[in-house]
């Protein structure tokens, strides 16, 4: 029995997950059924057999065989093998066949087909896409045309094998990145699964620790590769565990956030990923005000990030406001009361009204029901007349944006402004409007000498 010829292809390509792949192909059998010469059974069949792939797209192989034999016949082809052009990029591979029952059997060439020979067959036939089946296994495919049969087997895989890359990671399941054709398994650390072990990006679950993984050449592949070792650390996420410091948060009064297990934490106010704050001293001191309602952290420590948050309700501070009726100062009602007297606290004065014995700055400091404490202005007390001057004194509006408007029916000696840690600020009474809008967001005392007496009011400014 003569020996039919078998194709190799070997080519390099492109292909998903960008890896190259090479292939191996071999016609296995060729067949004859059905066509009868007329002169019993004995026939003599005749055939070529070609094949190529989509980049080298010239058809190798055409060696003629002959055989005189009886229908139907099936020739093995046994393993010659005729070795074709390298390729790149290439996904499909085509078989060609021509075959005839030749009649003329005194021809001294067997292998040119003329007219008088019977069931001739030129075909193409359709593509195999070979990488639809498995790699490192021989896949079979039966390809008939007319009278004839040719059994084609394909083995392909990988050409680049490589474990990928070291992976530390945050969680416990992680994408692999490894190329070629192999099977994963763990070589060493704690339990652990694949999601597909002879998926080269597969994923892989575990718990917090170390692992060495290890990619494997599969059985069967054209190729044979030494192992690759992959390491995966899993790191546990930190948790910052904020606390605050009061219970109670009151309008304008600092309170402190805590977080900790981080070398660097982004503190957000009241919406997550606005950061008002990233550095390494796990403390955030928030000065809040009424429309500020949860704060956000996220702790890092170098690889792996947790976040943590406190929603709270901001009480407002009492603005308390002094009056005087015959000599006597009062203001509304609070649990809390403590009067002072040019900036110091005045002993025993803790109720909602204090009689003055002295002239003075006076202001009274109240908490309400929250817990939340605030102060008056301050008034000055010269033993008759205060109530009268303050009631006809106006400034508007009150919070401002900008501009401040001062009615008074005497005449204002002068205007000065000072800001919330009693720095003097530099601004100009004209027809009496002082123009704030070029300083900060915030609160200002403005104090207004009107008939020698000192009348002071706190402004809010928000522009």
């Amino acid at each position: 029995m003569k020996i039919l010829s078998t194709l190799i292809f070997s080519l390099l390509t492109t292909i998903l997950l960008a890896q190259t792949v090479n292939y191996q192909v071999e016609i296995v059998e060729f067949r004859i059924s059905g066509c009868d010469d007329g002169f019993g059974f004995d026939e003599e069949p005749t055939w070529k057999a070609w094949g190529r792939d989509d980049i080298n797209t010239a058809f190798v192989g055409g060696s003629c065989f002959q055989q005189d034999a009886n229908v139907p016949f099936t020739h093995s082809a046994g393993n010659t093998l005729l070795i074709a052009q390298s390729a790149t990029n290439a996904t499909t591979i085509d078989i060609k066949l021509e075959a005839w029952e030749d009649d003329n059997i005194s021809s001294a060439d067997r292998c040119s087909y003329d007219s008088g020979d019977d069931c001739h067959v030129d075909n193409i036939f359709p593509s195999i896409n070979y990488q639809n089946d498995p790699h490192c296994a021989w896949n079979e495919y039966v390809l008939t045309s007319g009278d004839f049969t040719v059994v084609v087997r394909i083995n392909w895989e990988f050409t680049t094998f490589d474990g990928g890359t070291n992976i530390i990671d945050c969680s416990t399941t992680v994408p692999l990145s490894s190329q070629g054709s192999g099977s994963w398994s763990v070589y060493s650390g704690m339990s652990g699964s694949f999601g597909d072990v002879n998926n080269p990006s597969t994923n892989f679950s575990g718990s917090l620790g170390s692992y060495v993984l290890l990619w494997s050449s599969l059985p069967n592949c054209l190729n044979v590769y030494n192992p690759d070792t992959v390491t995966v650390d899993f790191i546990s996420t930190p948790e910052p565990n904020m606390t605050l410091s009061s219970n109670t948060i009151c309008e304008g009064t600092d309170v402190t956030f805590n977080a900790q297990n981080g070398t660097i934490y982004d503190w957000s106010l009241n919406t997550h990923g606005n950061v008002v704050l990233s550095d390494g001293s796990g403390q955030f001191v928030l000065t809040p005000s009424i429309a500020d309602n949860i704060v956000y952290v996220t702790s890092n420590n170098g690889t792996c990030s947790g976040t943590d948050s406190i929603s709270f309700t901001v009480n407002p501070s009492p603005i308390p406001t002094i009056s005087e009726n015959g000599g006597v100062l009062s203001t509304q009602t609070y649990p809390v009361y403590l009067w002072y007297l040019n900036g110091s606290p005045i002993p025993g004065a803790t109720n909602i009204d204090y009689t003055p014995t002295q002239g003075g700055s006076y202001y009274v400091e109240v908490v309400n029901a929250s817990g939340c404490a605030g102060q008056s202005d301050p008034v000055t007390f010269s033993g008759v007349g205060i109530d009268e001057l303050i009631t006809n004194v106006s400034i508007y509006p009150n919070p401002t944006s900008g501009v401040l408007h001062i009615q008074s029916e005497l005449p204002i000696a002068f205007a000065t402004v000072y800001n919330s840690i009693g720095k003097k600020i530099q601004v100009r009474l004209i027809d009496n409007e002082l123009d704030l809008s070029q300083l900060s967001n915030g609160v200002y005392i403005v104090q207004l000498s009107i008939n020698s007496h000192i009348i002071t009011k706190r402004i809010i400014l928000s522009k």
